[in-house]
């Protein structure tokens, strides 16, 4: 029997077994309460609703609750959290397209911290079978994972997903494209003209080929550009519908019906003068060994390229209205104080006579870093990070039909201090974590100021030294000044990278009879939050490769591993 990720892992130990455990642990009122207010992030799935009433899962929302199951039970049984680390870590390694002998003996030793804390399950009620977990048998099949992948290499070769994604393109998209009258004819005749049109895109890139490198941005950047608010708008209606049909809204996007998306990964991934993205810093000689890194071999930090779309998203809005509408009440001081440290020959009262408040810049309600593959694992191909600054949409009414979405980025942070002193910081120590609110460019008659575009953010402080206990996520609080928030005018191009914050509920202290819902912004309201590596496949390498994914802990290795709170 050969490992199979989608209905072993997924389906059954994560959402049979662990997350079933977990929710009689945490009670369904807290589980569902945490699931609806947690961050959003971008390519990430919002269960608005919470998790308990779903009654049809579909692979790509196993996928999605996975990525915020730990920060959702840090704060109970440190056992729980270990167990839960450990699956978590087997899953997303197991998920790799390629794996080293190192690897494969980290999932070896994960796969020993989750068996030395399993039985906290038994002990706290969730496995009452007498065959306790021998009678489990696709937790069994996790012992063979390692023995499989030697001999028949990555699961992703032969995961079951492909087959199952096979029938959303070719059974379920044309079902909901007919009218459910003699469907059979229509489903058929659906496939032919998508077939037709993907000769047709064909012919077209061939055409395409002649464009120089400028010329394919910029049309690409143009096509995302006009239908980037719409796509917004089609997840929200796509929410509807699933609330009636109980299937996956995004199962689409995974078919490729957003031809925008499919037109960037064929660019991305295209060879020769079509290829896009940034690049990776040179290597640095680690400062001293690191766990699960080679002694001696180097860090790699991204440098994405930054593309956003030709025309603004709104062109000439005063800095006044922006603050307004973006809810960026110091962007002007920033952009003052920005201009002044990168200008030393400005003064302020200079700067204040070139950029009044009333100033017409443009703006965008999204940016796209695209990611080369990791020289460290070139094998998981490049990938794309959207950054969103998008005010809620009102319409006549005064009623909000699109609800705000503010990203949350890492900002790389310069290579030497104030003083002229080289910073040795590495990995995620390298940056800082940062809540966008506005993208924008100042009008050309100011370029000589700046010409690069610009990111108003809300900072937090750098995160914590070492992973916390027992999640191994690394912590980060809000930066305040005089109780405020600090904020910031940075350039675009610092941003690294986008990462999920997800928040620290044990912290966040309200009123006993406070109820939160999907509309509470945690962001704004919680002090202290995880730097989520679950968000996506890409982070979590990257952390592994720094060595600062953190680890499960064994039970004892912590003065403070009791299991009081449950």
């Amino acid at each position: 029997m050969t490992p199979d990720l989608l209905h072993q892992l997924h389906k059954g130990v994560l959402k049979d077994h662990l997350t079933k455990w977990v929710t009689e642990i945490l009670g369904k009122q807290i589980m569902d309460e945490r699931h609806t207010t947690m961050p959003e992030y971008h390519g990430m799935r919002h269960f608005k609703n919470g998790i308990t009433t779903v009654s049809q899962w579909t692979g790509r929302e196993l996928k999605e609750m996975a990525k915020i199951l730990l920060p959702v039970i840090a704060d109970k049984n440190k056992r729980v959290v270990a167990a839960a680390r450990s699956i978590l870590d087997f899953v997303y390694l197991a998920h790799s397209s390629s794996l080293s002998d190192r690897e494969l003996d980290s999932m070896q030793e994960i796969l020993r911290t989750f068996h030395a804390n399993k039985q906290v399950f038994k002990d706290l009620g969730q496995v009452r079978t007498r065959e306790a977990f021998h009678g489990i048998p696709k937790i069994h099949m996790m012992q063979h994972y390692v023995r499989l992948i030697k001999k028949l290499g990555t699961p992703d070769g032969y995961n079951t997903e492909t087959s199952e994604r096979l029938h959303i393109d070719f059974a379920k998209m044309g079902y909901r494209a007919s009218n459910r009258v003699n469907a059979i004819k229509q489903m058929v005749l659906y496939i032919q003209r998508i077939e037709a049109l993907a000769m047709h895109a064909e012919y077209l890139e061939e055409t395409n080929r002649s464009f120089n490198r400028t010329q394919r941005l910029e049309l690409l950047d143009d096509i995302t550009a006009k239908d980037a608010d719409e796509l917004d708008d089609e997840e929200d209606e796509w929410d509807k519908w699933q609330d009636d049909e109980e299937e996956d809204p995004d199962e689409l996007n995974d078919a490729g019906v957003r031809l925008n998306i499919a037109i960037q990964l064929d660019e991305f991934l295209s060879d020769g003068k079509t290829r896009i993205g940034g690049h990776w810093e040179q290597p640095e000689p680690l400062p001293e060994p690191a766990e699960n890194v080679d002694q001696g071999s180097p860090r790699w930090h991204p440098v994405p390229e930054v593309v956003t779309s030709k025309t603004p998203t709104n062109a000439r809005v005063s800095i006044d209205n922006l603050q307004k509408s973006n809810d960026a009440p110091k962007l002007h001081d920033c952009l003052r104080q920005f201009l002044c440290r990168t200008k030393p020959g400005l003064t302020p009262r200079r700067v204040e006579t070139l950029v009044p408040v009333n100033t017409k810049v443009n703006t965008w309600s999204r940016a796209r870093l695209f990611h080369s593959p990791p020289p460290f694992k070139p094998s998981e191909g490049p990938q794309i990070d959207v950054v969103r600054a998008q005010p809620a949409k009102i319409d006549r009414y005064q009623r909000v039909c699109r609800p705000a979405r503010f990203d949350t980025v890492l900002i790389r942070l310069p290579k030497k201090n104030s003083l002229g002193t080289e910073l040795q910081a590495t990995g995620i120590h390298r940056y800082r974590p940062a809540h966008i609110r506005a993208i924008f460019e100042l009008p050309e008659r100011l370029h000589n100021l700046c010409s690069e575009k610009l990111v108003y953010v809300e900072l937090f402080n750098s995160p914590s030294q070492a992973p916390t206990k027992p999640t191994g996520l690394f912590t980060t609080t809000r930066t305040l000044l005089s109780g405020q928030r600090a904020t910031a005018v940075y350039r675009l191009s610092d941003i690294a990278m986008t990462c999920h914050l997800a928040p620290c509920y044990s912290r966040y202290i309200r009123d006993l009879d406070e109820k939160l819902n999907q509309y509470a912004d945690l962001l704004q309201l919680c002090p202290t939050f995880f730097v989520n590596i679950f968000a996506t496949y890409f982070a979590y390498e990257l952390f592994r490769h720094w060595g600062q994914q953190g680890n499960a802990e064994l039970p004892g290795d912590s003065d403070d591993s009791d299991d009081s709170d449950n």
